[in-house]
């Protein structure tokens, strides 16, 4: 009967109201020719106010409030009941947020200065963010420009022998943004010939190579003799054939002019 109702409502184009014992309900359509036109439906309960308009210009729909100046109707919270577990999504002026079953309380948003996008959590015992493949249970890359920590960066992988266990390991920091090559190579009537591989060439800037050379087994004079991205030649001082480790450092093209020093952001 209520769906009649407002089908004929619709169709002559008033506007009606009915009370209701939870508050009121509005329903204005402009054009009764024309059922696509755009249409208004409002719910009010007491201070708050629903606001229902379907394809809005761009085939959008929208949900908020008709009071530009209620900023409480600003939030919309969708929620329901499973069980003993009460799940809600609120999209609210500057951030959407998702409770969650386990309260996670996670949210996406703006930081208010126009600066950043913020991902999080609004529980303040959530200290992790997942990114996470529901279909196939398992984690997901992230593709970023540049990556920015306040901590160490490190990777974990599971302890071989303890499963209680699991190995963190840190990066090594400094005010490069450094890349290397490094192996093993022996000596023939005093001289090395190493080839380096194409990636790194194609990575490295050819000036400010730096080398360390370790003899392995007995004492070698070593130096130098050549270097690009693409070869180096060591020898030995006086001659000797041996082998030794190598360490071959460089600074990766783009960032020769990394700024250690900078204004604050955040």
């Amino acid at each position: 009967m209520l769906r009649s109702l407002i089908k004929r409502l619709l169709l002559i184009g008033l506007v009606a109201e009915l009370s209701l014992a939870v508050g009121q309900v509005g329903l204005l359509a402009h054009d009764a020719t024309n059922l696509d036109h755009t249409a208004w439906f409002t719910v009010r309960n007491g201070s708050g106010l629903l606001w229902l308009q379907p394809d809005l210009g761009a085939g959008q729909n929208v949900i908020g409030s008709t009071n530009a100046a209620d900023t409480a109707s600003y939030n919309l919270r969708f929620q329901g009941f499973g069980g003993s577990n009460m799940t809600h999504a609120v999209f609210a002026a500057n951030f959407l947020q998702a409770t969650g079953v386990a309260n996670e309380q996670a949210y996406i948003g703006g930081d208010g200065f126009g600066s950043n996008v913020q991902l999080g959590s609004l529980n303040p015992a959530i200290t992790n963010v997942g990114i996470w493949n529901q279909a196939t249970n398992s984690r997901m890359n992230l593709f970023v420009k540049d990556l920015v920590a306040e901590g160490v960066k490190r990777f974990v992988q599971a302890h071989p022998t303890d499963p209680t266990k699991e190995i963190n390991y840190a990066a090594l920091e400094g005010g490069e943004a450094d890349t290397y090559f490094r192996g093993t190579a022996r000596l023939v009537n005093g001289e090395a010939v190493i080839a380096l591989p194409e990636h790194f060439g194609l990575v490295t800037n050819d000036q400010g190579l730096t080398f360390q050379l370790t003899p392995l087994g007995e004492w070698l004079q070593l130096y130098v003799m050549q270097k690009s991205t693409k070869q180096i030649i060591i020898r030995e001082s006086s001659g000797k054939s041996g082998q030794f480790d190598y360490w071959v450092q460089g600074v990766r093209k783009g960032y020769e002019n990394y700024q250690v020093i900078r204004e604050r952001t955040r």
